[in-house]
């Protein structure tokens, strides 16, 4: 729409021009969810934090509810701007928002009062350039998920670098759950169990076709960690997340041991087979030497796994926000802080030690 189409009237009220957007809004029938995500997507494209860009779906009806007192300009004319108007009219959608804002009608049609000159204005921030709605909705979606997307890939080739790093040297632990653990408690249990899948079928594919049958423990193992850490608080200490990794240890070995001795006739492919074999050489039956041999590599290889998940998760520093890391946890506290918290903390310090 250009801006001659408008309709300006002189003396418009924050009703006009709510009215006038109302109808914007019919033409091009966006919901107000869309129009605050395209808004949001017009920010991060101007180069605010996707945090900051963020605005509510309640601030974006409000501007056009009738019987608003006063509008924002600069969110006038970002809301023209998303349904598509051109550089002319979202600068007339500003300019009517504005001379509105200034006034306040009285309520009866015809009456003679002056208007009356709100000094309160909310601060009209200058608009971002104009950008088509749907290439900044792209580019605010990989904002927001270009971390978590990496975090994924990253931790599904961690498991199978370990996978493969366990098949060329046999030794005698697992290795293929450490990207599960990381990405279980970074992004949630199912963004884990994503990566257990994905880890399980790639491994059959690429060298043990009995990898598959163990997307079981996998996702076991993505689902304790997940909800342990970020629903049970099981991350809130060293102690607890230690107490953790012993639970994903013995629940998947309970696991793998029903796998092996049921679905592969007692066979792993794995060199925990030769630590099977010695426990029925001591006068275990099957199952119960397949487990034992499961959990004592198990508690080992989880432990192992917690550890460098410590240590990964710990040094994210400012990524941490960006994926949600839960905050009362070890995780954070373990994060090194910035150089502005140093300095800030610095002089704290001496002072104390002069005191």
């Amino acid at each position: 729409m250009k801006a001659a189409d408008i309709g300006e009237t002189p003396d418009e009220s924050s009703a006009d021009v709510a009215r006038s957007l109302q109808d914007l809004r019919s033409r091009s029938g966006a919901t107000y969810a869309d129009i605050a995500m395209r808004i949001a997507a017009l920010r991060v494209a101007a180069g605010v934090s996707p945090s900051a860009a963020r605005v509510a779906r309640s601030t974006v009806f409000d501007a056009f509810k009738a019987d608003r007192a006063r509008l924002n300009p600069a969110l006038v004319a970002e809301i023209a701007t998303v349904l598509g108007e051109d550089d002319a009219a979202v600068a007339s959608w500003r300019e009517r928002a504005t001379k509105a804002a200034l006034v306040r009608r009285d309520p009866a049609p015809h009456s003679e009062k002056r208007p009356q000159v709100a000094t309160d204005l909310p601060a009209a921030a200058t608009l971002p350039p104009l950008t088509a709605p749907a290439t900044t909705a792209r580019a605010g979606w990989w904002e927001r998920h270009s971390v978590a997307l990496i975090l994924l890939t990253v931790c599904i080739a961690a498991n199978l670098l370990g996978h493969r790093f366990v098949s060329a040297l046999q030794v005698p632990l697992f290795f293929d759950m450490m990207g599960t653990a990381i990405a279980s408690i970074a992004l949630g249990p199912w963004h884990g169990v994503l990566v257990a899948v994905a880890t399980n079928v790639v491994g059959m594919a690429l060298s043990n076709p009995a990898s598959i049958f163990f997307t079981a423990v996998n996702v076991a193992g993505a689902l304790l960690w997940g909800y342990g850490v970020r629903r049970f608080g099981m991350g809130r200490t060293v102690l607890r997340f230690l107490l953790l990794n012993l639970l994903v240890a013995f629940v998947c070995s309970v696991i793998a041991a029903a796998i092996i001795v049921f679905a592969l006739s007692g066979k792993s492919f794995h060199p925990l087979d030769d630590l099977a074999r010695s426990w029925m050489a001591l006068g275990q039956g099957l199952l119960p030497a397949v487990f034992s041999s499961n959990l004592v590599t198990s508690v080992a290889d989880k432990l192992i796994a917690g550890f460098v998940t410590l240590v990964v998760l710990g040094s994210l520093g400012p990524v941490a926000d960006r994926i949600s890391l839960p905050r009362d946890t070890v995780f954070r506290r373990l994060q090194a802080p910035t150089r502005a918290t140093a300095r800030a903390h610095g002089p704290q310090r001496t002072r104390t030690l002069e005191t």
